[in-house]
């Protein structure tokens, strides 16, 4: 209004101001700053962003908080030291719902959608809850794929994809070109790739992470929502992804059209300190209830069986508790939840200090278990720095 005003009515900007922006928005246009460029007959206007989760607003600086401590160890993850290849791409921490810190590598920012490779399982659980909450999807009945109507698999459950109990024989190894997990690069239906795997052990009695369970579960959650690419999306994006101020996201697609969720998903990193913070609250967001009640009591039960790792595994995410044979984050409490992406992709929700972390980065597979205690020890550090 201000540039049609000023340039093809001929009204000066301040007469605009006075009798038509700051009435129409009740006083609100006085938040903005405004350029007035009579030579190039444009204008500029630009408002201070609101805070953080539900604005764009940046980092504050939080009283009592010892930056220097964090920035020291920031300092060494955003500096390769050792054999460890930490390449930290971004780190940023929210602590009682507010940004607190933030910084990022060259060539990314708060929005850049970065790869979060199975960061995308996390996502796949959360949209699994929305379809719960609005009474489209039952984890416990059978999946309804047509393939697995002729044998055992007509057993297998959304919930067993979720917690990769489904019983389907599955490698999920990347230094072997032809282990399923790298087969699945050359594959144009992703999903029934996975699917057409033999079942291997009764579904519910063995543990098998898997990145093909996710993707039946992807094409599984498309069937409930109408059966095309654009069912899925539609839905990721308005009932989950935008309700919590998402907007740099996206799942990408198998040539299909199924979404691969846990590997070609990307994300900005203040987007997954979002994500992160509605598993904190517990599903709700600005007074709105986004997942069922009980919904991340669901994703926190740990799997009661011997998952390889090491680590306690839930529903879509990896546990910090004490029934496994050591815990993911050893220095974090118990209830601490972590999604975790290859490369070293990191959502870090800690319910107890209402603190979480998000760290992306680009470690080779192999130096993963050297990176692990490297997190621990920074998340360690952040935690530890805060009031």
């Amino acid at each position: 209004m201000l540039c049609s005003k000023v340039f093809v009515t001929g009204q000066s900007a301040e007469t605009v101001f006075d009798e038509d922006l700051i009435k129409i928005t009740n006083g609100a246009a006085l938040l903005a700053k405004v350029n007035v460029y009579p030579s190039e007959r444009a204008t500029t206007s630009k408002v201070a962003g609101e805070a953080w989760p539900l604005g764009a607003g940046s980092a504050i600086s939080l009283p009592g908080a010892d930056y220097s401590a964090i920035t020291a160890a920031a300092d060494a993850h955003f500096t390769e030291h050792g054999d460890v290849q930490v390449k930290t791409s971004s780190l940023a921490v929210a602590y009682r719902g507010k940004l607190v810190y933030e910084r990022y590598a060259e060539g990314f920012g708060p929005d850049t959608p970065i790869y979060g490779f199975s960061l995308g399982k996390t996502l796949a659980a959360l949209m699994a809850g929305v379809m719960v909450e609005q009474g489209k999807l039952d984890i416990h009945a059978p999946t309804g794929l047509s393939e697995w109507q002729q044998d055992d698999r007509a057993r297998i459950t959304p919930h067993h994809l979720l917690t990769m109990t489904s019983g389907l024989s599955w490698s999920e190894t990347y230094d072997k070109p032809t282990s399923d997990a790298n087969l699945l690069f050359i594959k144009d239906d992703m999903a029934t790739f996975a699917a057409s795997k033999p079942l291997q052990n009764t579904p519910g009695s063995t543990y098998n992470y898997s990145s093909g369970s996710t993707l039946i579960l992807a094409s599984v959650l498309q069937a409930r929502l109408g059966g095309s690419l654009a069912d899925s999306h539609r839905f990721l994006q308005s009932q989950l992804l935008r309700r919590i101020s998402v907007n740099h996201a996206v799942v990408q697609a198998d040539a299909s059209g199924t979404p691969v969720f846990g590997m070609q998903d990307l994300i900005g990193t203040r987007d997954l300190l979002r994500v992160g913070q509605l598993l904190l609250q517990e599903g709700q967001w600005n007074g709105e209830t986004i997942l069922p009640a009980g919904w991340v009591d669901y994703m926190r039960t740990v799997v009661p069986l011997p998952t390889g790792f090491g680590f306690e595994y839930g529903a879509g995410i990896w546990l910090n508790g004490t029934s496994g044979e050591r815990q993911f984050l050893p220095s974090l409490p118990a209830d601490t939840l972590i999604a975790y992406g290859l490369r070293g992709r990191f959502i870090i929700v800690v319910p107890s200090l209402e603190l979480v972390i998000a760290r992306t980065g680009n470690t080779l597979d192999m130096k993963m278990l050297g990176l692990i205690p490297e997190i621990d020890a920074l998340a360690a550090t952040i935690m530890t720095s805060l009031p």
